[in-house]
């Protein structure tokens, strides 16, 4: 993508998250990445970069809005009090840690069919935020605590997928994602 970028320090990435353009609507492609000196963005596949946060503890995950690609949530590892979650949307910095305990966030999966709702997994399980609530819940539903290293949403089923550092892959049903099963015809 961009062979010619000056990693300050050899720095490896730490999250990426890419936004696919659309030839038809003239929209390019969004790409995020984050290093040990803060979070990147291009809005034109690679050609050009624009250093987006600088932050301490580091970013360990990105997720991106479905309907807007300038709309971001990141994840943050460390210890560091309320400073777990942060968002951006309409060019400006939210931190939306809330309530949150001080472990870091392995990653974040948006429910891409209700606006403002995200989980995020922890060092000691997954979280759910509804701007509706204004703030977190714990949802492990019967798992034991563990490191949560991905999350996936299974639209169709309404189940979100947990993967742990040790205990394998839970799942539990989520409120309504917002997609109707197929009828099937015979």
């Amino acid at each position: 993508i961009s062979d010619d970028f000056d990693f300050e320090n050899n720095s490896t990435v730490n999250a990426l998250a890419v936004v696919p353009g659309n030839s038809d609507s003239g929209n390019s492609e969004y790409i995020y990445f984050a290093n040990d000196t803060g979070l990147y963005m291009t809005t034109d596949g690679g050609n050009s970069w624009t250093l987006i946060l600088t932050t301490e503890p580091n970013v360990t995950s990105i997720a991106v809005d479905a309907g807007d690609p300038r709309h971001v949530w990141i994840g943050l590892s460390g210890y560091y009090p309320n400073e777990k979650v942060y968002e951006f949307t309409d060019g400006k910095w939210k931190n939306i840690s809330g309530s949150l305990p001080n472990f870091p966030v392995n990653c974040i999966e948006p429910n891409k069919s209700k606006a403002g709702e995200i989980y995020i997994g922890t060092d000691i399980g997954v979280f759910r935020f509804a701007e509706s609530d204004g703030d977190w819940q714990l949802i492990n539903e019967g798992m034991p605590v563990s490191i949560i290293s991905e999350l996936e949403l299974n639209y169709l089923s309404g189940r979100l997928r947990a993967a742990t550092y040790g205990n394998g892959v839970w799942e539990m049903a989520v409120n309504d994602c917002g997609v109707t099963k197929p009828e099937i015809i015979q």
